[in-house]
């Protein structure tokens, strides 16, 4: 119980601290770096401040910078997925609304920046944001995209926040406001996101989330004091999704979840998805996550929000939850579980009947997830 009102306590400190998430946020006069917009192209030939190593790591020092790590690594060349180097973040960002392709992601629709191309790529390095801030992040529309669209091998993201984005997005989305998609052993830590993301007409996989939309494939990850605010609104899905206002889904080998909050609410608006969808975990939303798959760890983690659902006639069942809404592989035990809650502010979704969940030791109010089906 100690533990339990420990978790509460400082996710009450931490709610006195948070501001609404702002589309415009006024940043700081000083000591940032606003982006005019300007999508470089890759210069695999650019010399970033430093030497890449741990000891001098390259220096991020402007928004056009950031602009062209991100140009670089999405060529999907060896020489510029920076695996091993080391990047540090020197000054806060402000991308000022302005249409952004991901440091890595997967840019398809009608041709990247309208050329007929097609850009693919990872980020494989470490790149610490050194506690800077990113406002006012909109992400262009691609299959993998946020701050970061794509990371992948050993890569580490941390001290970096998101303090402020909006984004409309439509089609085929696996997207985050801090990262699109993550596989292999990857680390993020001491991250947040105030970023919230609507999707429209999700043609399949729309995973989404404020702070990371797909966590998928092999690699042990490890994601540990982190927190989002932003809000997440789905509408007219035809396909499958698994949405949560900090992560969409959490799946491949092992994850473990350690001092994560998420504090924001979802919307699934016109839930259209066919008889030939696969199964209802792949229809889920929940607060903290919309799915967790095959062998997640969660310690010391907390969600409090709202999930609001208006289904099309016909539409199949949903799964909601205040904390996650399909929990899925390895049974969950108190050993894999500890010391995490929830609280549900508002569910307006109607017509629900609860969903025979498997009780997760570690979690408190009883069912685990708090998990309801929605008929429509």
């Amino acid at each position: 119980m100690k533990k339990i009102l420990s978790v509460i306590c400082l996710v009450a400190m931490l709610l006195t601290t948070l501001g609404a998430v702002a589309v415009n946020a006024e940043a700081p006069a000083s000591e940032i770096s606003k982006w005019d917009g300007i999508v470089p192209e890759a210069n695999l030939n650019y010399h970033f401040a430093g030497e890449g190593t741990e000891a001098n790591p390259y220096l991020i020092q402007s928004a056009a910078e950031l602009a062209q790590l991100a140009a670089n690594v999405r060529t999907n060349d060896t020489a510029t997925c920076y695996e091993g180097a080391y990047f540090r973040l020197v000054v806060d960002i402000d991308l000022d609304n302005k249409e952004w392709y991901g440091i890595g992601g997967f840019f398809e629709t009608a041709g990247f920046k309208g050329t007929g191309t097609v850009e693919n790529g990872y980020f494989s390095g470490t790149f610490d944001g050194d506690n800077h801030k990113i406002y006012n992040l909109k992400l262009a529309n691609g299959n993998l995209n946020g701050l970061f669209g794509f990371i992948k091998n050993d890569a580490t993201i941390k001290n970096v926040g998101i303090e402020s984005g909006y984004s409309e997005l439509t089609g085929k989305s696996r997207v985050g406001g801090l990262i699109g998609g993550v596989t292999g052993a990857v680390t993020v830590e001491n991250c947040y996101s105030k970023a919230s993301i609507k999707v429209t007409a999700p043609t399949s996989q729309a995973y989404v989330g404020s702070m990371i939309g797909c966590i998928m494939d092999t690699g042990d990850k490890k994601i540990s004091d982190c927190y989002s605010t932003g809000d997440i609104e789905v509408v007219d899905c035809t396909q499958n999704f698994r949405v949560g206002a900090m992560f969409g889904s959490l799946a491949g080998k092992t994850t473990y979840l350690t001092n994560c909050y998420a504090f924001g609410s979802i919307t699934i608006t016109h839930n259209k998805a066919d008889s030939n969808s696969n199964g209802n975990t792949n229809f889920s939303a929940g607060v903290l996550a919309g799915a967790i798959m095959d062998n997640p760890y969660l310690t010391n983690c907390y969600a409090n929000g709202d999930v609001k659902s208006a289904n099309a006639s016909g539409a199949i069942p949903l799964y909601t939850a205040a904390f996650i809404a399909c929990y899925g592989g390895s049974v969950a035990t108190a050993e894999k579980v500890k010391n995490c809650s929830y609280t549900l502010t508002a569910n307006s979704a109607t017509g629900t009947k609860q969903n025979d969940a498997a009780n997760m030791e570690g979690v408190t109010n009883y069912p685990m997830v708090n998990t309801v089906k929605i008929d429509g």
